[in-house]
């Protein structure tokens, strides 16, 4: 499946989205990192997952009245919960009470904590077949699709993007997210060689990061761009067997899919734009493939809006080539509906909201198991009159080592590219990006102390680190991998940096770390901005601060590309010159007492000849605004080409517990230019 350039643009991301193709599957299979464990460590992991723990479990329920219309009004002591036939208190409730068309817009404030309501949202996955259809049942989708975003969703709404092709099989371009304004962008240039989103382009990077681990080329399809099979006028011409056989591609891989969405929680509503697989197909094992199909999306809560994207297909005079049956088969068997005429578009779109707009969350806790079973969940409603659409149960986790290859893909997905990831609740740990020079391409350093003991549940017999780079767009524009062994982070203080050559411009970093044995993650996140080089004048870059600390280990991330190869390598040293014997870099709370800090900061010059740059600062407490001067020491002063290497000790005995701010300002002494900079840190 390949993966858009948006969420996600790291490699092994990428691939877990694209994987779902059943041709690419087959070639990106993920076997050398993920399934080299031996068979007692996989034993012992197993036997760690399942610990029982008691969590939290939500429920999605739909209720309307006799004349199908949502009933808002109901309170969590209308409500009887059944889980595996037993009865459940529920102790969590919220309420969600979304507009319908031509009202106006409303949605009751969660009840339960901050995470929980964005795991609750509504989730759309918008999905092309580009293999059943024809070249104006695609453009009859896009239309449809796109007043759908601009009419219909919410801004808390979540949206995906897949397409399926007969040469590709399924890509991911989107994954969840609630940046409408860039699912729009997607869906506009499909049919152009500009489609690709931030999922599909995560896997390409991340498989081309994974073959220089593993060894493997990962070969597969370029671009994204629809290829039309026109089956709907030359079927009769084509061998029956390859028809059935791409039918039966097409069942296995949404197979795939649907046993993947299992573990995001909550209802994926599914909205399918095809022309459907022709009657004379179903015949053999493929209707049995429908019919397990419809259960397992059922199963998984992820009902089918199937749209007949070439309308009542009046031109095709034989009902054996037309597709209504497959669509309508699997809509009503999975819990959603089929639209036959796509020119009734505004109908569908409301038919499709009334369904959706209005919904409960039905909170209680459970013994959770590490064991992959399923639960069958039962609600009912006290008041009379009320039918109640609910998810039909859940399944609970499994050990890591039992994922597809397409679940893992997903997972690493979820953990690169969602701000609230769906798999898991990641650990969380601190990151500092910072810009170190500027040519024709501004050059960039992320760092970040590995906290082995606040994460060591991730950390295991071996690791990969994955380093992600979005622009002001949000669209990836680079993603490193790499894999590190447990020995190199059995240690107490371990520094993880990243170098990278970027245009200027303004990016959000981001780093995922994750267990290859059992699956748990951590994220670190910060944003940088990379200025653009002065015609003349200077440019003071923002300082890496240091605390004294010695035995520090640092791990450098790979280079990317072929230029970057042929480059020296540059270690952090090289970057800012201090003596890392006794130093450490400041990534977390300066401990309070602390008598100093020095600071390594570079300026660079723009168009001047023989500069003297001057240095001064001072703090400033955040919450009080109160400015505190210090006395500025450069120990040391070294350059290279047009920028001067500083070396100076602050003192930062004084300083109260408290953020503050740290500004720096560098002067030329002959031109008067000057430059501002300022960081934050916390005393604690």
């Amino acid at each position: 499946m390949q993966i858009s350039k948006k969420a996600n643009s790291y490699p092994f991301l990428f691939i877990v989205i694209i994987s779902i193709s059943v041709f690419l599957f087959s070639q990106l299979i993920f076997v050398g990192s993920l399934q080299s464990q031996t068979k007692n460590s996989i034993i012992k992991q197993e036997s760690l997952q399942h610990e029982v723990t008691v969590t939290l479990k939500l429920i999605q329920v739909y209720v309307t009245d006799k004349k199908g219309s949502p009933v808002t009004d109901l309170n969590k002591s209308d409500f009887v919960l059944h889980d595996n036939g037993k009865l459940k208190k529920i102790t969590d409730f919220e309420k969600h009470i979304l507009s319908l068309p031509g009202k106006k817009a409303e949605e009751t404030k969660p009840a339960i904590t901050p995470e929980v309501p964005s795991r609750m949202n509504r989730k759309f996955f918008l999905i092309f077949d580009l293999a059943f259809n024809n070249e104006a049942g695609f453009m009859n989708s896009k239309k449809i699709a796109l007043r759908f975003i601009d009419t219909q969703l919410h801004p808390t709404d979540e949206v995906g993007i897949l397409s399926y092709s007969a040469t590709k099989g399924l890509a991911l371009h989107e994954y969840l997210t609630s940046d409408l304004q860039k699912v729009r962008q997607v869906i506009e240039e499909f049919g152009t060689k500009k489609t690709i989103g931030r999922a599909q382009d995560a896997e390409g990077r991340y498989w081309q990061e994974l073959a220089k681990t593993v060894g493997t080329n990962g070969e597969r399809g370029k671009g994204a761009g629809p290829e039309f099979s026109r089956w709907m006028l030359q079927a009769r011409s084509f061998d029956r067997k390859v028809y059935e056989n791409q039918a039966s591609n097409f069942c296995s891989v949404f197979m795939d899919v649907a046993k993947t969405l299992r573990y995001i929680p909550g209802y994926k509503h599914l909205i399918l734009f095809s022309g459907g697989v022709a009657n004379f197909a179903f015949s053999g094992s493929l209707p049995t493939q429908y019919e397990n199909l419809s259960k397992e999306l059922r199963a998984s809560n992820s009902p089918v809006y199937a749209v007949n994207s070439v309308g009542t297909s009046s031109h095709l005079k034989s009902r054996d080539m037309r597709g209504k049956y497959s669509l309508s088969k699997l809509a009503n068997r999975s819990g959603g509906k089929y639209f036959d005429n796509i020119v009734n578009f505004e109908k569908i779109m409301e038919d499709i909201q009334n369904a959706t707009c209005s919904y409960y969350v039905l909170g209680y806790y459970i013994d959770e198991k590490w064991d992959g079973k399923y639960h069958e969940v039962k609600v009912k409603v006290k008041r009379k009159g009320c039918k109640v659409y609910r998810q039909g149960g859940y399944f609970n986790p499994k050990p890591f080592t039992k994922y597809t290859e397409t679940e893992k893909m997903l997972h690493l997905i979820d953990l690169a590219l969602s701000k609230k990831p769906h798999f898991q609740d990641p650990l969380h740990f601190p990151l500092i990006a910072l810009p170190y020079s500027v040519k024709e391409k501004s050059h960039l350093v992320i760092l970040t102390k590995i906290p082995t003991e606040r994460i060591k549940e991730v950390l295991g017999r071996k690791v990969e680190i994955v380093t992600l780079f979005f622009d002001k767009q949000n669209n990836i524009v680079e993603l490193k991998r790499d894999e590190v062994s447990a020995f190199k982070l059995a240690r107490d203080n371990v520094y993880f940096y990243s170098t990278s050559i970027l245009s200027p411009g303004e990016y959000d970093c981001r780093v995922v770390i994750r267990n290859l044995d059992t699956g748990k993650g951590a994220t670190a996140s910060s944003s940088v901005i990379a200025p653009e080089s002065p015609d003349s004048g200077i440019i003071l870059y923002p300082p890496l601060l240091l605390i004294p600390e010695k035995n520090a280990f640092y791990l450098k991330g790979s280079a990317t590309g072929k230029k970057e190869k042929q480059r020296k390598k540059i270690s952090l040293l090289d970057i800012y010159a201090f003596p890392f014997t006794q130093y450490s870099p400041l990534v977390e709370e300066l401990n309070q007492g602390t008598s100093k800090l020095l600071t390594a900061v570079r300026c660079s010059t723009f168009k001047i000849e023989q500069p003297e740059i001057l240095l001064s600062g001072h703090f400033v407490h955040l919450s009080s605004g109160k400015k505190i001067l210090f006395s500025l020491s450069v120990l040391n002063q070294s350059r290279e080409e047009n920028t001067e290497i500083f070396l100076a000790e602050i003192p930062v005995g004084e300083l109260k517990l408290g953020k503050y701010s740290l500004h720096l300002v560098a002067e030329e002494v002959n031109t008067k230019s000057e430059s501002h900079v300022s960081i934050t840190f916390f005393v604690k």
